[in-house]
């Protein structure tokens, strides 16, 4: 079973899945696809109740998760 909501999927590393690949589940796939259809990204479907991304992915979100992270808190500092 799916969880309700897609935010409580885990987020993996998977050093053996080639560059730009991203592992998910139907439904989520799905999803990953129509948002990132402008993306040279290899989207597959998997088995388990996570997303399950190459290491560059894995490292490009991280830097990403970073950015958001200092831009939310330069924006809270100016209230």
């Amino acid at each position: 079973m799916l969880p309700t909501s897609h935010a409580d999927i885990e987020l993996l590393e998977s050093e053996e899945l080639p560059v730009r690949t991203l592992v998910a589940p139907l439904i989520l796939a799905r999803e990953l696809r129509l948002v990132l259809a402008e993306l040279d990204l290899n989207i597959e479907i998997g088995t388990r109740d996570a997303v399950i991304i190459s290491s560059d992915l894995y490292q490009a979100f991280q830097q990403w998760n970073e950015a958001v992270a200092e831009d939310d808190s330069s924006e809270s500092s100016w209230n």
